[in-house]
């Protein structure tokens, strides 16, 4: 078929049918997703572009934060089990996380 086309193709009736390109643009979704109402299952690839204009204050408990440089650099810091003697009682204090202040 090098060089030939298919003319005069009826639209797709069967699943093994061939099907026209006016048939996949109305009907299919060219694998994108709609910008409302579609929901992703998977993984986005993003292939290493930046996910950008995420809000900086999310309303909802499962929105997306915006990071900033300071926020990427921090490393966590920990202080670790403090004890001390108090009439004879050792008294154990528990892992305080300073990252998160």
């Amino acid at each position: 078929m090098t060089g030939n086309t298919l003319i005069n193709v009826s639209d797709q009736v069967n699943a093994q049918d061939v099907a026209t390109n006016s048939y996949v643009n109305s009907n299919g979704s060219n694998g994108k997703v709609n910008m409302s109402g579609d929901t992703m299952t998977g993984c986005l690839d993003t292939g290493g572009n930046r996910v950008m204009n995420i809000p900086s204050n999310p309303t909802d408990t499962n929105d997306e934060k915006q990071k900033t440089c300071a926020e990427l650099k921090r490393k966590p810091r920990r202080v670790y089990f403090i004890q001390r003697r108090v009439d004879r009682e050792m008294t154990f204090y528990d892992a305080l996380d300073l990252s998160k202040f």
